[in-house]
């Protein structure tokens, strides 16, 4: 399974530029009106914001993160959800390694399984109350559905303005 994630790691952006390529060429040779263009943008955008939102949970399932089931993390991870009323079945952990630049980072995204990324440097500098504050503070993004939220908010960011650019085009005035 990890193989699939892996690939899906270098196909996506692949087929992001290609899907960009194919774009650019048909706007080039056909010359289409500015209706369409953006109509097509708006849509790629929207590709766009939904493959870069996933690519964190798809790089977690590709091995390239540390899944954490045991140790200290896991049992202050655990005690946090303890008391809340989500279960912590539902949730996958992981620690992103170090980077050149220190990054202090927790995200957690998923609807209904959730995956909770722990930066290193996060890790390295914070003690088990503040810890715990971090991860409180992740189970409210869960509990009130930041990611799915955020991602619908994102796609209408996008075709909002396309759909205000071209709606003269499909309206017809009376004369």
């Amino acid at each position: 399974m990890k193989g699939i994630f892996k690939a899906l790691l270098y196909i996506i952006p692949a087929i992001l530029l290609s899907v960009f390529g194919i774009i650019l060429l048909f706007i080039i040779i056909k010359e289409p009106n500015m209706y369409i263009i953006t109509i097509i943008f708006s849509f790629y955008l929207s590709l766009v914001i939904l493959a870069t939102s996933y690519l964190p949970l798809i790089s977690s399932r590709a091995g390239k993160l540390q899944e954490v089931n045991t140790g200290t993390l896991f049992n202050i991870v655990s005690d946090v959800f303890s008391s809340t009323d989500i279960s912590i079945s539902k949730a996958k952990i992981y620690v992103r390694p170090r980077r050149k630049k220190p990054v202090a980072n927790a995200t957690v995204q998923g609807y209904s399984n959730y995956t909770i990324i722990f930066n290193q440097d996060l890790l390295d500098e914070l003690e088990d109350s503040e810890l715990k504050a971090v991860i409180y503070h992740e189970i409210f993004h869960i509990k009130e559905k930041h990611d799915l939220y955020g991602t619908i908010i994102m796609i209408l960011l996008v075709l909002f303005p396309s759909i205000v650019i071209t709606a003269p085009y499909k309206i017809e005035l009376p004369k």
